[in-house]
C-alpha cells in the first residue's frame, strides 16, 4: 500500500460519518447530564420575642436570630446593620430611647461567628429603656402598644474578611416588632379592688332606694 493511500485511508477513517454522529450524540448526552449547582450562603432573619407583654418602668430587649438556610458555611463573619427612625411610631420615641438608634452597627455578642447550612445565631440588637418626654429616664410609660416596623430595619449584610465578602440579611419576612405595656400587678390590684369598691357603694345606694320606697 502506497503511502498516499494510507493517507487517503486515515482521511476517511476521520471523517466518517459514523464518528461525526458518536460526536454529536456524546456532545447532546452532556448537555443533557444535570451540572451541581453552585453552593452559598442565604442568611434570614426572625424576632424571637415580638409580642411581649411588660410593665411601665421595664426595659424591653429586641432579640432576633440569623438562620444560614443556604447549603454552603458562612465562617467568621460579623454583622452590619442600621435601626432607622424609619416609620417607628411617634410613641416609642416619645417614651422611650435607645443609644443604637439612629444608624450604629451591631452584631452578635459571639462575634465573629460562624453559621453552617440550617445554623443559626440568637442576639439582642437593641433595647428600649423607658424615658417619657415629659419625665426622666426609668419613669413609667404609658399603658398600651408599641411597635418597631419592619421598615426600621435596614442595610443588613453579615461581612467575612478572609476573603471580604458581605452577604445580605433577609429581613422582609420578618414582620413589625410589637410590645404591650400593662400595669404592675400591686397596680393592677389597686384597680381592681377600688372597682370591687365602687360595685358594692352603688349597690349600697340602690338598696338603701329600695328601702326608701317601701
Amino acid at each position: 500500500m502506497t503511502g498516499g493511500s494510507q493517507i487517503a485511508l486515515a482521511s476517511d477513517r476521520a471523517f466518517s460519518p459514523g464518528w461525526f454522529l458518536a460526536g454529536i450524540a456524546l456532545a447532546f448526552l452532556c448537555l443533557l447530564t444535570p451540572r451541581p449547582a453552585s453552593a452559598n450562603v442565604v442568611l434570614s432573619f426572625e424576632w424571637l420575642d415580638s409580642g411581649g407583654v411588660f410593665q411601665p418602668t421595664e426595659d424591653v430587649p429586641m432579640r432576633g436570630r440569623i438562620t444560614n438556610t443556604g447549603d454552603m458555611s458562612l465562617i467568621d463573619a460579623v454583622n452590619f446593620g442600621t435601626i432607622t427612625i424609619a416609620g417607628v411610631a411617634p410613641e416609642v420615641f416619645d417614651n422611650y430611647v435607645e443609644f443604637l438608634t439612629g444608624g450604629f452597627s451591631f452584631g452578635p455578642d459571639t462575634s465573629p461567628y460562624t453559621l453552617p447550612p440550617s445554623g443559626s445565631v440568637d442576639f439582642t440588637i437593641a433595647t428600649w429603656r423607658p424615658f417619657p418626654i415629659t419625665g426622666s429616664p426609668g419613669d413609667p410609660v404609658p399603658l398600651g402598644s408599641y411597635v418597631v416596623p419592619n421598615a426600621a430595619l435596614s442595610n443588613w449584610v453579615a461581612s467575612t474578611f478572609n476573603p471580604f465578602v458581605q452577604t445580605p440579611i433577609t429581613t422582609s419576612g420578618a414582620g413589625d416588632f410589637r410590645w404591650t405595656v400593662v400595669p404592675e400587678p400591686s397596680s393592677a390590684l389597686l384597680l381592681l379592688l377600688s372597682g370591687v369598691g365602687v360595685f358594692l357603694r352603688q349597690k349600697k345606694s340602690c338598696s338603701g332606694g329600695d328601702r326608701a320606697g317601701v
